[in-house]
Formats: structure tokens, C-alpha cells, sequence
């Protein structure tokens, strides 16, 4: 393929390696890499975005595993509770799935009904406190 120069063909076997690859490893430990890729992020001011982990590479087992984490988690949070006299530990966080275009929108609509929903008693608020 590199002295076909079938590039494209290339690189596209390249980004499709399984994340547990020797070439995911060396990138991983590449510093230069790294510290350009965080700078790049830092620029577009995506530092703070949650991370999913792509559909592509996520399997039933995945899930499963996922599923335990969830578990331990809420066990931990809840033994902890439990036992510390009164100071609550905060809830635990979910581990991170895909998350599809479906997830997005159902997010979006949730949060747009939260608003109208605050914005109606609030401005009820605002108007028997305001004497009107």
C-alpha cells in the first residue's frame, strides 16, 4: 500500500485499530501529542466536555461492565452514607456510555421543558412577591 500510495486506503485502516493496539499505545505515550492536542482543546474551549466513549468500540460486555461500576458505586455511596454521621458524601457519578444522537436531542427537549417550567413559577414568583 505505501508503494501503491494508497493513502487514503491507509490511513483508514489506521483509524480503524482497536483502541488496545500497539499504535493506540504509542500515541498515547507520545508527550508532543498530547500537549498538542490539549492545547488544541484548550483553545476551542472544549477542556470542561464530557467524554463518551464512541459507539463504534463499545460492546454488551462493555455495558455489562459498565453496569458493575454503576453498582459498586452506588453501594460505596450508600456504606458511606450510612456510616459517616450525618456529612453526605456526593451521589455517585455514571459511568460514561455512547452516547447517540437520540441522547442529545432527548437531553436538549428535557432541558428546554426544565426552563419553560422554572420560567412559569418564577415569574409567578416574581409577581406576588412584586405585589402584583
Amino acid at each position: 500500500m505505501w508503494r501503491s500510495r494508497r493513502w487514503r486506503y491507509l490511513l483508514n485502516l489506521i483509524d480503524h485499530l482497536p483502541r488496545n493496539s500497539y499504535l493506540s499505545q504509542a500515541v498515547a505515550d507520545d508527550e508532543e501529542h498530547t500537549r498538542l492536542m490539549l492545547e488544541a482543546r484548550e483553545r476551542a474551549g472544549k477542556s470542561d466536555e464530557p467524554h463518551f466513549p464512541p459507539m463504534s468500540q463499545w460492546s454488551q460486555e462493555a455495558g455489562i461492565l459498565a453496569d458493575l461500576v454503576d453498582e459498586i458505586r452506588g453501594l460505596r455511596y450508600v456504606t458511606i452514607a450510612a456510616n459517616s454521621g450525618g456529612s453526605k458524601p456526593p451521589p455517585p457519578v455514571r459511568y460514561a456510555r455512547p452516547q447517540t444522537a437520540a441522547d442529545r436531542i432527548r437531553a436538549d427537549m428535557r432541558r428546554e421543558k426544565h426552563e419553560a417550567l422554572a420560567n412559569r413559577i418564577l415569574s409567578r414568583r416574581h409577581k406576588t412577591t412584586d405585589g402584583g
